[in-house]
């Protein structure tokens, strides 16, 4: 899912039982351009009705970056950003901010992000958990897939 402005708070209170991995980019910054095909394989890996995955440029829309304590200027530490929501609230984020309120930096890599945010966890538990009325898809469990790759 592509978010445009203030849209992106709007959807994570719509239902909160929906886990939503948003990642925050800019479509000048090299590292986002980078990150943007890793990001697609996993949310085709993972995604359910109840795990969404969507996108926000916060170059075009700075106000909510600012909302979610992402920095879009032209000297950010932060593009990238990936955030887990989870009740409608922020549950993981890389890179996190240090109590010194410094960027604690973060390569972005497959494996990594699957490792770091836990998502064989989180896709089991949404799995277990499905929306009332809607089917899940019926494709090989996602820690089968990767124990084969």
């Amino acid at each position: 899912t592509y978010f445009r402005g203030p849209h992106l708070q709007d959807e994570l209170e719509r239902d909160k039982r929906i886990t939503w991995i948003v990642a925050f980019y800019a479509a000048w910054s090299p590292q986002s351009v980078t990150f943007a095909p890793v990001f697609s394989e996993i949310s085709s890996l993972y995604r359910l009705d109840n795990l969404q995955f969507g996108k926000i440029d916060v170059s075009r829309y700075p106000d909510v970056g600012k909302m979610f304590n992402v920095d879009s200027s032209s000297w950010s530490k932060q593009l990238p950003t990936v955030i887990v929501f989870e009740n409608g609230k922020e549950t993981n984020r890389k890179p996190f901010i240090s109590p010194k309120g410094a960027v604690v930096r973060y390569k972005f890599s497959k494996d990594g992000m699957i490792a770091d945010f836990d998502l064989n966890n989180i896709y089991q538990r949404c799995k277990q958990n499905p929306l009332k009325g809607h089917k899940e898809k019926k494709d090989t469990d996602v820690t089968t897939e990767k124990k084969e790759n």
